[in-house]
């Protein structure tokens, strides 16, 4: 039997957009075996779905890398604990995907990291969240088509991540229908300084830069319509003494980074401003480690 450990994701950090994540300490976990024959999958949890096999993500990720390796099992029993949300901007895709991707590789052992992280992207499009998924910490990523390359910072506990979710759900591909198709040049290297602020910011641990660091013109403007109090939150976030703010991947999740020793203040304030709306909070630590696999 395989167990895979996989933990959520948080993309973008405002200015980063489909190239900036971070590794969260929330889990699905996996254990996969193989059996004489047939495809049986077992979920439980956060995110319970009955759907076909073949249009079941993880099993999809699997098959990825079973026809990579150009080898497979008779069958297989697969149990998925979920506890990441789905349609949240919190990676709930990437961890599907990176989370079979790893167990099934396990099986065989013949991918290398960057093997799986190339084919993770090509099935999830973009770096942005797959990388910290499997990698861990602050990863920032480009991919070309066929290969990514990546940078990773470990992150350091002094930090937390505060995040704020409705009930209702957004995907990916309808949050992208709001963006342009092109933007201005002006905008673009707005974005770029951005970028550039924000990692020198996180790598330095100068946080108080990050509130202008998370600033962003490509995508946040064009997705608040979509994102009910986005404002207001942002500003309750500031309020309650938050280093900065953005929107977690397409959303609806809105994260701010925050000192993790006021953690219990800033949870009073916040939860006290939001008192009567339909919305989740919590705080997560951050994960450096990444996806975690064993066999039993």
């Amino acid at each position: 039997m395989i167990r895979v450990k996989v933990p959520a994701t948080s993309a973008n950090l405002g200015p980063g957009f489909d190239s900036m994540g971070l590794c969260l300490g929330l889990y699905n976990e996996i254990e996969i075996e193989e059996t004489e024959g047939g495809v049986e999958i077992v979920q439980d949890g956060f995110n319970y779905k009955n759907c076909p096999i073949e249009r079941n993500l993880l099993y999809k990720a699997m098959k990825a890398v079973f026809d990579e390796c150009g080898k497979s099992p008779k069958g297989l029993k697969i149990k998925i604990e979920s506890n990441i949300p789905a349609t949240r901007g919190l990676g709930s895709s990437a961890a599907c995907i990176i989370g079979g991707m790893v167990g099934a590789n396990a099986m065989y052992g013949l991918l290398g990291p960057n093997d799986i992280l190339s084919l993770a992207t090509k099935m999830e499009r973009h770096p942005d969240n797959v990388t910290p998924c499997l990698m861990g910490g602050f990863t920032v990523s480009c991919f070309d088509g066929e290969r990514v390359t990546y940078s990773k910072m470990n992150l350091g506990d002094e930090i937390s991540l505060a995040v704020i979710y409705p009930d209702s759900k957004l995907s990916t591909g309808k949050a992208r229908t709001t963006l342009p198709y092109k933007v201005s040049h002006r905008d673009a290297a707005y974005n770029a300084a951005h970028s550039a602020l924000l990692v020198s910011a996180i790598a330095g641990k100068k946080y108080n830069l990050l509130a202008e660091a998370m600033k962003d013109k490509l995508h946040q403007p064009y997705r608040m319509k979509m994102i009910p109090d986005m404002e207001e939150i942002f500003k309750i976030y500031k309020e309650a003494g938050a280093y900065g703010a953005y929107l977690s991947g397409s959303g609806p999740t809105l994260a701010a980074i925050i000192p993790t020793k006021e953690k219990e203040s800033f949870s009073k304030e916040v939860c006290e401003k939001l008192s009567g709306k339909n919305y989740n909070f919590d705080i997560f630590g951050f994960d450096n480690m990444g996806t975690y696999v064993r066999k039993l």
